[in-house]
């Protein structure tokens, strides 16, 4: 889960507050978007803390987007590729 600072770029922006979410064996997408949504709230009240800070620059991480990953919606031809591999 990553708050960031927009621009022009998708996800490209400096990171204010980032967390990783452990994905279980047999996760399933419910569990796991509960998971995201659980830690967003959690994420949100820290960017919150963090921006009130006048020294938040120090806080920042550097956004390296050549090792980012983006990932769109799956379309229903993703799906079905995926339930039959």
């Amino acid at each position: 889960v990553t708050f960031h600072f927009l621009n022009t770029k998708i996800d490209d922006g400096d990171i204010i507050w980032q967390k990783k979410i452990l994905i279980e064996k047999n996760e399933s997408v419910n569990s796991l978007v509960k998971k995201i949504f659980d830690e967003a709230v959690v994420g949100f009240s820290e960017t919150l803390k963090i921006l009130k800070l006048k020294n938040y620059q120090d806080y920042l991480i550097i956004n390296h987007t050549k090792h980012s990953t983006y990932y769109n919606s799956p379309i229903l031809k993703d799906a079905i590729e995926y339930r039959f591999k």
